[in-house]
């Protein structure tokens, strides 16, 4: 297993010992991160897509006016999310955007609370369905490939990230941790053994689960 440490600086890789790699795109900062097999995908700088394949790197495509928050791989795509609350798929060594996700129902209601535009703050798939967390917006579903779009729990849940595992679906919310074990249909809340209900970040590693709040 290897740690990779993202920051903006560059990205830090360390070994399953812990022993700290020569670091990669120095100097640069590294927004989000995804893996697809032994490749990488990067945000770089903002809004710069890499993407390497072992340690070298290579610049595919920029994202002008918008900056890149989230990267997720499927077995058919690779996607990127972006502020604004845009949603585009990688073609060649181009950024296209999803059009369906720009008409998905619910997008007139999205929002932030300090009164800015929202944003797509992250992607997570399982099997086939790709999830794709909108600040503030909820979570929305496809399951063909970003054709069709289904909102899943409701926008004020505020939702901070989505990830999934095993055939659940996790959501960091204001309120706590939502899960899902029906694709999004229905959602339990729980708070219990957290420091505060208010959730930033989910992640799976493992069968542990791991929350911040």
């Amino acid at each position: 297993m290897r740690v990779l440490v993202a920051s903006q600086e560059g990205l830090h890789p360390f070994d399953d010992r812990g022993a700290a790699r020569p670091r990669q795109l120095a100097g640069r900062a590294v927004n989000a991160l995804a893996p697809r097999g032994p490749e990488l995908w990067a945000a770089v700088d903002g809004s710069e897509l890499w993407h390497a394949s072992g340690d070298e790197w290579d610049h595919v495509a920029d994202l002008p006016g918008l900056r890149i928050t989230s990267i997720a791989t499927t077995d058919a795509d690779v996607f990127v999310g972006s502020s604004e609350a845009r949603l585009f798929r990688v073609v060649g060594d181009r950024l296209e955007p999803v059009a369906a996700f720009d008409r998905a129902d619910g997008r007139s209601s999205w929002y932030t609370p300090w009164g800015g535009p929202p944003e797509t703050r992250s992607l997570s798939e399982w099997d086939d369905d790709l999830y794709v967390n909108v600040h503030v917006g909820g979570i929305l579903r496809t399951e063909d490939r970003g054709e069709r779009w289904t909102p899943t729990i409701d926008i004020d849940a505020d939702v901070h990230q989505v990830a999934t595992a095993e055939g659940l679906v996790l959501a960091a919310c204001a309120g706590g941790l939502a899960v899902s074990d029906d694709r999004g249909v229905t959602w339990t809340l729980r708070a219990d053994g957290l420091e505060a209900p208010y959730s930033r970040a989910v992640t799976v590693c493992g069968d542990a689960v791991l929350v911040s709040a």
